[in-house]
């Protein structure tokens, strides 16, 4: 988790030459090493790129990136760049690195940031013949995975931790279903890696909170089918109106996963669109356009008193 050491880390992997990404789990850690490769970028070229930009700058940022990085990047691809990013960079994006520094994740998660290494056919790399793949984890005899794990799981990240410290090589793909039901099995790991007495806290943890899932769950079920009174959930235990003050009635969202909640914000600085906003006039189409691309999602947290 030190911004400076995962910045040197970069630069040192791409002295020769080559396109190497940082993947990181948050956004705040994201800009952070940034900011430490921007502060020395020597001759490389550096770019950020993660979920928090404006829709506009965001697809701007990924047109570009995919051009550098992707397939058909022969010609445009630089000869010593850094992408430092989060998990945008995992959906559904055709882009090849030379190397790859990531933090620790679920195990299918770094398989699957492992598919973005050597995944075209370039020849001879500055980085040598073979992928290469750091993996960030915790000194030695420390199990915090600090922000992390507002992100992933803390039995998952454990059982990955134990995965990695106990196998010197894996065997890709033949291993593949192996490696996942180590990590969301039941098996115990080895306290010769991961102490028992913390191993069994996180796997408790995790229990907790899948049951507390599932009650919280039976909120947002729609009841059987009566053929005398038609409703469309139970009022009995969720009626309208019983939320505080400030906050949406739940039971009438589609919730598909459980978490802190984004809140949509326009992010605005062309006076037009200011004016459009502020105006009592339904905007026209390109006015709608235009303010659709300054969105972007911040945390609700960010926006409550």
């Amino acid at each position: 988790n030190n911004p400076s050491e995962i910045a040197a880390l970069a630069k040192e992997v791409v002295k020769d030459g080559g396109c190497a990404c940082v993947l990181l789990n948050t956004v705040k850690t994201a800009q952070k090493v940034f900011q430490e490769l921007h502060n020395d970028p020597e001759d490389a070229q550096i770019f950020l790129f993660h979920s928090r930009f404006r829709a506009e700058r965001r697809m701007e940022l990924e047109k570009r990136i995919v051009k550098l990085f992707g397939s058909r990047g022969r010609k445009d691809r630089p000869k010593k760049a850094i992408l430092v990013a989060t998990q945008v960079v995992e959906q559904s994006l055709d882009l090849d690195f030379d190397v790859m520094i990531s933090e620790i994740a679920p195990i299918d998660l770094l398989l699957q940031r492992i598919g973005r290494l050597h995944r075209h056919e370039r020849g001879l790399r500055p980085t040598g013949e073979s992928a290469v793949f750091y993996v960030l984890l915790p000194n030695d005899g420390e199990f915090c995975f600090g922000p992390i794990e507002h992100v992933y799981d803390e039995e998952l990240l454990l059982r990955t931790y134990a995965i990695l410290q106990d196998r010197e090589a894996f065997n890709l793909p033949e291993d593949f279903r192996e490696l996942i039901e180590s990590c969301y099995g039941d098996s115990p790991v080895s306290d010769q890696i991961v102490p028992s007495s913390i191993f069994n806290e996180a796997v408790q943890n995790r229990r907790n909170r899948i049951a507390d899932y599932i009650n919280r769950a039976g909120i947002h079920l729609i009841p059987s089918p009566c053929r005398t009174d038609f409703t469309y959930a139970d009022y009995a235990h969720n009626p309208v109106g019983e939320s505080e003050e400030g906050e949406r009635n739940s039971y009438f969202v589609a919730q598909t996963r459980i978490g802190d909640d984004t809140c949509p914000v326009l992010i605005l600085q062309a006076p037009e669109l200011i004016d459009a906003v502020r105006s009592n006039t339904e905007p026209n189409i390109e006015t709608l356009r235009r303010l659709f691309l300054q969105k972007v999602s911040l945390p609700s947290w960010w926006l409550s008193n």
